[in-house]
């Protein structure tokens, strides 16, 4: 026998193993991803394999590893006993259940989402499907998950994401062309008491004074200073404004 057949073969039995074993979860009545009603099947895309680029470094995964959480469905389902992460270059996101003996990934029909919420050591954190025109100052009609880090008469949210960044172009003396990556970037956009719109702002001392109305300044500076917090650092700012505005 030629060396490398054996290999080959029993790669393409594995492949047409899960290939089956897809194609029987969404044909059989007796074998779909409904089957414990976890996941309703009108709510998925399908299973979906996402593999990574040896070209680029990182992945559009916005976490490195899958997250326990559930999801708050447009009518008023919970789902639980997921694990979740997002593309959010593209606003999506993705569950992965086991599914026999196998932790299967499948894509979302987001526009049935309304939230998805992260279960942490901690605290939670909830993701928020908007319209992206809605909060952003954008032209285009697309959905992202925004981070609610403060709700009520004040409102903060986070857009994290992943940058595509293209490998910069081999220059003189240099030794190669670097890689592309897949950057991870954060945007915060805050909406005060009597404010229609959302403003992007930055978290940094001078930005969010200048953002907040000048009666509220020198508070929003002693409630920091008690808290002993950063003007840098989200929670920080989310538990100041709230306590400024609550």
């Amino acid at each position: 026998m030629k060396r490398g057949i054996l290999p080959q073969f029993t790669f393409l039995r594995l492949l047409f193993g899960l290939s089956w074993l897809f194609s029987t979860a969404f044909t059989t009545n007796a074998q779909t991803i409904d089957y414990d009603n976890a996941i309703p099947a009108t709510w998925l895309r399908g299973a979906e394999l996402r593999l990574g680029n040896p070209d680029i470094d990182g992945t559009p995964y916005l976490f490195k590893d899958w997250q326990p959480g559930t999801m708050l469905m447009t009518n008023g389902r919970l789902v639980e006993d997921i694990k979740v992460n997002f593309i959010n270059q593209a606003g999506e996101v993705m569950v992965s259940k086991p599914y026999a003996g196998l932790n299967v990934q499948y894509g979302v029909i987001e526009l049935d989402v309304v939230s998805v919420t992260i279960s942490e050591k901690d605290e939670d954190r909830r993701f928020v499907r908007y319209w992206a025109d809605t909060i952003e100052n954008v032209g285009d009609e697309q959905h992202y998950f925004y981070e609610v880090l403060a709700e009520g008469k004040v409102s903060l949210l986070k857009k994290p994401y992943k940058f595509y960044k293209r490998p910069k172009q081999r220059e003189a003396y240099s030794s190669g062309n670097t890689k592309a990556k897949y950057v991870p970037k954060s945007d915060f956009f805050m909406r005060l008491p009597g404010q229609e719109n959302y403003t992007q702002v930055r978290l940094s001392k001078g930005i969010l004074l200048k953002a907040i109305d000048p009666a509220y300044r020198e508070k929003a500076k002693a409630t920091m200073k008690q808290m002993k917090g950063k003007w840098t650092r989200e929670k920080d700012v989310a538990a100041m404004l709230l306590s400024l505005f609550h």
